[in-house]
């Protein structure tokens, strides 16, 4: 004859009782959706920068509606009629005029512009403070924009950044170098150049010390980078 169970004691001291778990915050779910606990949760996405927009008006706007149309055929196109003949070299005067008309008598704070062609479409404008080392001529140059006196130079390079090394050490550095390669008979490998370059600084402030028509003289003959992308 089976033995009736006995019935387990009841706990009478704090060593008796085993202890409970719980994880926090898990006790009170919050309307039935999963608790990830302390995982990370996406960071609120930021309002998208406000760029300064530019109205392109008469050949600009029918430029900017012939580069949305063709942009896609762009390297084909130019193969046929040069870079210098395409539709964005042919925008990038009336772009540029806009950008310094824009910033005239304040500093220039954004690299990036918007527009839009006539029917409505958005294409983008950068204008980078980086500068064309195609020009040599710093005479002609002042002769064209006096304005622009004391705030460009002439850097020369050798494989070496001349405009970081004190100017009455420069042409004594060039001595040396020259000495060293008749000493050496070294006819090759070396080479010098120069160009017209702004003075740092300049790029950001030159809306506050030149006319919008002389920042457009000015680029004319020291282009900035700038270009039109979708």
């Amino acid at each position: 004859m089976a033995l009736p169970r006995k019935k387990a004691p009841v706990a009478t001291s704090l060593r008796d009782v085993k202890p409970q778990f719980h994880v926090v915050g898990k006790e009170h779910p919050t309307s039935g959706g999963l608790n990830f606990g302390k995982l990370a949760t996406p960071a609120k996405s930021k309002a998208a920068a406000k760029h300064p927009i530019l109205a392109l008006a008469g050949e600009g706007l029918e430029l900017l509606g012939q580069y949305f149309e063709h942009a896609p055929r762009f390297k084909e196109l130019e193969k046929l009629v040069g870079s210098k003949g395409s539709i964005k070299a042919q925008l990038r005067p009336h772009i540029v005029e806009a950008y310094f008309r824009y910033y005239a008598g304040r500093a220039i704070d954004d690299a990036r512009c918007n527009t839009a062609t006539e029917k409505g479409d958005a294409v983008k404008l950068t204008f980078k403070d980086q500068y064309s080392r195609m020009c040599t001529n710093l005479q002609q140059l002042l002769i064209t924009v006096p304005n622009v006196a004391g705030h460009v130079h002439v850097v020369n390079t050798l494989k070496i950044e001349f405009d970081k090394i004190p100017a009455e050490k420069q042409q004594p550095f060039v001595d040396a170098i020259i000495a060293a390669t008749q000493e050496l008979d070294i006819t090759e490998g070396v080479t010098a150049s120069e160009c017209v370059q702004p003075k740092p600084g300049f790029h950001a402030q030159r809306c506050t010390i030149l006319s919008p028509e002389e920042n457009i003289a000015l680029d004319q003959i020291l282009p900035i980078t700038a270009y039109p992308q979708l």
